[in-house]
C-alpha cells in the first residue's frame, strides 16, 4: 500500500532523508541506494513477527512483570539458586527476542549487546546493519569506470589504461598541439577526427600544422584551460578507438601537476590549483570529437578525477606493479630516501621521496623550466644558424629519428647539431641535478623518466654510469603509469573523490 504522496508506509521518513544524504554525498553508490530502500520497503515480509506466537509473547511478558518481583526476591533473601534463576529468566526472554524476531520494552539495550553482541535482530538493529554494509558493498573501480592514468604534459599527452587481454600494455601518446578553431581543410572524416569542441569553441588538436601558431602549453594556464580539456579528450578519443569497443563505462582518470605547482614555495600542497584542476574536468563543460559527434556516438563522460604531483607518480610506478602487488624491490625503495628525476617537455622534476613517496624532502624537490622542448628550440636554432631561412616542424620530428633533415637534395645531415644541442642540455641538466641532490650516495634509487629520459638516454647511461641510477622501462609513460596505479589501486577514486 502507497501513501497519497506517493511514498511506502513502511519506509520512514528519518530513514530516506539519511539514505539520500548518504547519495548526495557520494558515500553511498545509486544501485546500492535502491537495494538499500526496497529491503527496508520490505523489512517487515523479511523478518515477520511470527502473528501466530504474538498471544504468547504478550503473556510472558506479563508473566514476568518488568523482571521486578524476582529482583526483589533476590535482594531480600539472597540466593544462588534464586540469583541463577533470575539469570535464567533474562537469557530465556532475550533468547525468546531473538528467535521470534520480537523485542520486550524492559529489557535494557546493553543488556542484549552484553548477551549477543548486538541488536541486530530488531528493526532498528537490522537496518543499521544493513546500511552499513550497504556502504562497504561497493563493486570494483574497474566494474564501474575505465580508470586512464593521463600525463598532460606540454609536450606530449601521454595515456595508460593497464593490460589488454592479451596482456599487452594500452599505452599511446597524442602531442600536446592544440590550435584555435578549425584550421584544415579535407574530407571531412579526415579533418573532423583532429577538431574537439569544448562549449562554444573548437579546436583542432594532436597535429603539427606548419602554417599555423599553436597556443602555447608552457604558460601558467594551461593546465586549466579549454585546449587541454581538449587534448585529454582526444587521448580518450584515441583510446577507445584504439581497444576498438566501447561499453558506455564513464571514466575515471588521473592527472598530474608539476612540482613547482604542486606545491607552494612553501612547500605545502597547492590546494587552490589542485581543486581547480581537478573541477575543470567534472564541471559539466559539454565536450566532444567533432568526427565522433556527427557519427551519433555518445560523449564520453569523466566522472572521478584526482591530480597528483609529476615524477611523484613515477616513483609509484616503481614500487606498484600493473596488478597492485609491490614491485620486486619495493621494500628497499618504500624504506629508503629515493630520487625522481623528471624531464618533461618545459620543465625537469626533480624529487626525493621519503616514508614511501608519502613525503617529499622540500629542501632537494623542485622544478625548473628545462625540459625536452628547451632541446628542440636550440636545433631549431642551429638550423637556422645552418643557412636555413625556417624549419620545418614535420621535417624536425623525421630528423631527430633519422639524423636527416630535409627531402632530396635538400636533405641535410644534422646528427652533429643534435648532439651539440643535447650536451648543452646536459651540461645545464647535470648543475641542476647537482644543485639539488648533489653525488646522489645517500639515496636508494635515482630514477630518470619523462620524455627527456627516452630522448637522452645513452648520454644519461653515460653520464651516470652508477648502481643506483637508473633510466624507467619506457620512461616517456612512467607517470602514466604510476597515475594510473595510483587512480586504481591506492586512492579508490570512487570513494574518496565527490
Amino acid at each position: 500500500m502507497i501513501n497519497s504522496d506517493g511514498s511506502d508506509p513502511n519506509i520512514s521518513k528519518s530513514f530516506r532523508k539519511q539514505a539520500d544524504d548518504l547519495l548526495k554525498a557520494g558515500r553511498l553508490h545509486e544501485d546500492y541506494y535502491y537495494k538499500l530502500i526496497y529491503q527496508e520497503a520490505n523489512m517487515d515480509d523479511q523478518y515477520a513477527h511470527w502473528p501466530q506466537f504474538r498471544l504468547n509473547l504478550i503473556l510472558w511478558g506479563g508473566l514476568n512483570g518488568y523482571l521486578f518481583i524476582p529482583f526483589l526476591a533476590v535482594v531480600i533473601k539472597f540466593s544462588l539458586f534464586k540469583l541463577m534463576l533470575f539469570i535464567g529468566l533474562i537469557v530465556a526472554t532475550l533468547v525468546i527476542e531473538k528467535v521470534f524476531k520480537y523485542k520486550y520494552s524492559y529489557i535494557p539495550s546493553a543488556l542484549r549487546r552484553l548477551v549477543f553482541g548486538g541488536n541486530k535482530y530488531t528493526r532498528r538493529g537490522r537496518r543499521r546493519k544493513l546500511m552499513k554494509n550497504t556502504q562497504n558493498e561497493k563493486p570494483a573501480i574497474e566494474e564501474r569506470y575505465i580508470v586512464l592514468g593521463i600525463d598532460d604534459g606540454h609536450g606530449g599527452t601521454k595515456l595508460y589504461a593497464g593490460l589488454d587481454q592479451d596482456g599487452n600494455e594500452i599505452k599511446l601518446t597524442i602531442p600536446s598541439i592544440a590550435y584555435s578553431g578549425k584550421v584544415l581543410t579535407g574530407e571531412e572524416d579526415s579533418t573532423d577526427y583532429y577538431v574537439v569542441k569544448v562549449n562554444e569553441n573548437f579546436y583542432t588538436v594532436g597535429k603539427k600544422i606548419n602554417s599555423s601558431v599553436p597556443l602555447d602549453t608552457r604558460t601558467d594556464e594551461y593546465p586549466t584551460s579549454e585546449y587541454n580539456k581538449a587534448l585529454i579528450h582526444q587521448a580518450i578519443k584515441a583510446y577507445i578507438d584504439h581497444i576498438g569497443t566501447y561499453d558506455g563505462r564513464a571514466f575515471a582518470i588521473a592527472t598530474s601537476l608539476p612540482v613547482s605547482r604542486y606545491y607552494t614555495p612553501e612547500k605545502t600542497k597547492n590546494m587552490p590549483l589542485i581543486d581547480m584542476k581537478t573541477n575543470f574536468l567534472l564541471n559539466g563543460d559539454v565536450c566532444f570529437n567533432l568526427k565522433d559527434h556527427k557519427a551519433g556516438k555518445p560523449l564520453n563522460i569523466i566522472k572521478r578525477h584526482i591530480v597528483k604531483c609529476e615524477a611523484q607518480t613515477a616513483y609509484f610506478n616503481e614500487i606498484i606493479d600493473v596488478h597492485g602487488n609491490g614491485s620486486e624491490d619495493s621494500d628497499l625503495l618504500i624504506s629508503s630516501e629515493c630520487a625522481v628525476i623528471d624531464i618533461g617537455g618545459k620543465t625537469t622534476d626533480i624529487v626525493v621521496t621519503l616514508d614511501g613517496g608519502n613525503m617529499l624532502d622540500g629542501h632537494r624537490s623542485t622544478s625548473r623550466n628545462l625540459g625536452i622542448l628547451t632541446i628542440y628550440e636550440r636545433i631549431t636554432s642551429l638550423i637556422l644558424e645552418s643557412g636555413y631561412k625556417t624549419v620545418n616542424a614535420n621535417w624536425l620530428d623525421f630528423a631527430l629519428k633519422s639524423g636527416t633533415y630535409g627531402i632530396g637534395s635538400q636533405a641535410k645531415d644534422i646528427t652533429g647539431l643534435i648532439q651539440q644541442a643535447k650536451n648543452e642540455f646536459m651540461i645545464e641538466l647535470n648543475n641542476f641535478i647537482s644543485k639539488q641532490i648533489g653525488g646522489g650516495d645517500d639515496l636508494a634509487l635515482v630514477l630518470f623518466c619523462g620524455g627527456g629520459a627516452a630522448f637522452l638516454e645513452k648520454e644519461i647511461k653515460e653520464k651516470y654510469d652508477l648502481p643506483n641510477v637508473r633510466i624507467a622501462e619506457s620512461p616517456e609513460y612512467a607517470n602514466a603509469k604510476g597515475l594510473y596505479k595510483l587512480a586504481k589501486y591506492m586512492y579508490k577514486m570512487y570513494a574518496e573523490i565527490k
